[in-house]
């Protein structure tokens, strides 16, 4: 849930959810996928504001640091009509120590 608080004073309410699931293929290769949706609640608009997914793999490039090659795609309801966006997207994740263990992440938001 959040809240959205415009320049002009208006607020609006939005409830985003969001799946992730990746599988450890290899210490070196992980693919993965991602979907959400974003519910809101706004003086103007009150719906389903939008529909993201997300496909990619990331490659391990030393013990700390993983590249990800992805493509996002989305789909968003907006007042003129409904707008299809999508590219690639290269994503750099630099970890801070190299003595980390993979686990995997079981999370339960209520």
């Amino acid at each position: 849930m959040q809240s959205d608080i415009r320049t002009d004073g208006k607020v609006g309410y939005s409830f985003r959810h969001v799946l992730f699931l990746n599988y450890l293929m290899t210490n070196d290769v992980v693919p993965g996928l991602v979907g959400g949706y974003c519910l809101s609640r706004k003086e103007d608009f009150r719906g389903l504001e939008f529909i993201r997914l997300m496909a990619g793999v990331s490659f391990r490039i030393s013990d700390a640091h993983f590249l990800g090659l992805n493509y996002f795609l989305g789909i968003e309801n907006k007042p003129g009509g409904v707008e299809l966006i999508g590219g690639p997207l290269i994503q750099l994740t630099i970890n801070l120590r190299s003595d980390w263990e993979y686990r995997p992440a079981r999370i339960y938001s209520f």
